[in-house]
């Protein structure tokens, strides 16, 4: 109870971190935007170029939390972090961007084995989100049983995409706490740490998945009532910063109480 306590009141005086999140979710749907409009969504440069500005702003974001965490002041560490810390953190994206495609591909083994061909359900998907504004439509002229095919494909792909973040959830909190750069020993150490306190990191982590989950469905059945809508998912944002203080105390309360210090 003192655990959750504590990061609740850590986020409570730390809301500009849940500000900060929204802004540049701001500044990101306004980047895809004009990518868009300008024919330039798929354009290898526009995909480097934010995904290095994704890689700086959570360096720097990162590292507040690291301050924060150790009672110290990380409202003016943030380009700190964006110095020291983002070329591990492109090592982790990179990384990670690999992990999570060799998920893809085990789902998509998966879904071809127990679903069958998996090319009409990626070919629907496609369609759905190249053509959002007749995606009613589209649903009504197909198969039921593609329908289906497609939702359990989705909740295949989710779990184990799933997976591979609860696997990877120390691995940045390694990376800041203990400033092991290097991105292979840091996950290593990560994984260490994981199994040795599995129980308490997957029922913390199962306890705000169902969190995240019913703030998201509020949000979506509350689509045509913007404001309420909006504060969902504003709600969202301060849960996702709960839930990330929870995961670098664990890793900081527990490494301290076994060395005596960070």
């Amino acid at each position: 109870m003192d655990f959750i306590k504590k990061i609740f009141g850590l986020t409570n005086k730390n809301l500009m971190l849940v500000c900060s999140l929204v802004i540049f979710q701001c500044i990101s749907s306004v980047y895809i935007l004009i990518s868009q409009r300008t024919g330039m969504n798929m354009d290898l440069q526009v995909i480097i170029l934010y995904g290095l500005m994704v890689i700086a702003f959570f360096s720097g974001f990162f590292n507040i939390i690291k301050y924060t965490v150790n009672n110290e002041s990380g409202k003016l560490r943030f380009f700190e972090g964006v110095g020291d810390y983002f070329l591990p953190m492109c090592g982790i994206f990179i990384l990670s961007f690999i992990f999570y495609s060799l998920g893809s591909i085990i789902s998509i083994v998966i879904a071809e084995k127990f679903l069958g061909g998996i090319q009409p359900i990626i070919s629907f998907v496609s369609n759905i989100l190249n053509n959002p504004a007749t995606a009613a439509e589209l649903i009504k002229t197909v198969d039921p049983s593609l329908i289906l095919s497609v939702e359990l494909w989705i909740l295949i792909i989710s779990a184990i995409w799933a997976i591979i973040a609860f696997v990877l959830l120390y691995w940045i909190p390694v990376l800041f706490i203990t400033n092991q750069r290097n991105v292979f020993k840091s996950l290593f150490q990560s994984l260490s740490f994981l199994f040795k306190n599995f129980l308490k990191t997957l029922l913390f982590a199962l306890a705000f998945l169902v969190i995240i989950i019913l703030v998201s469905l509020l949000e979506s059945i509350t689509l045509n009532i913007p404001a309420i809508s909006a504060i969902f998912s504003i709600l969202s944002y301060y849960f996702t910063i709960v839930f990330l203080f929870g995961v670098f105390l664990i890793y900081k309360d527990k490494i301290s109480s076994n060395d005596g210090n960070i």
